[in-house]
């Protein structure tokens, strides 16, 4: 699984709460802080087998919800646009009628 590189600035309050929450097996606040957020992502990190399916599953389903969306923005976008088209043919059918009302006065 790939990884990316975070660089972030903690105030000196966060830094002291992360040496509070440092345990012997972090050799660094580095490592404290990222055991820290993937405790409070809920990610099991040993089963990531199970988190990659996982992914896969969730990126299946938000394409498929994207896709579905989607579909129905543009179905309601050509209503509008065919709704619009109509009003713009009454309102050029009234204009023109207007036009020949003022030309027989």
């Amino acid at each position: 699984m790939a990884s990316k590189i975070f660089s972030i600035r903690l105030d000196d309050r966060v830094v002291a709460a992360l040496e509070a929450l440092q345990s012997p097996d972090d050799d660094s606040l580095n490592t404290t802080l990222k055991r820290f957020v993937i405790d409070a992502l809920g990610i099991d990190v040993h089963s990531s087998i199970n988190t990659v399916n996982s992914t896969v599953n969730n990126d299946e389903r938000m394409q498929e919800l994207i896709d579905s969306k989607t579909a129905y923005l543009a179905d309601a976008m050509n209503e509008v646009k065919h709704s619009l088209e109509s009003e713009i043919e009454a309102l050029k059918t009234r204009l023109t009628e207007q036009e020949i009302k003022l030309g027989e006065s």
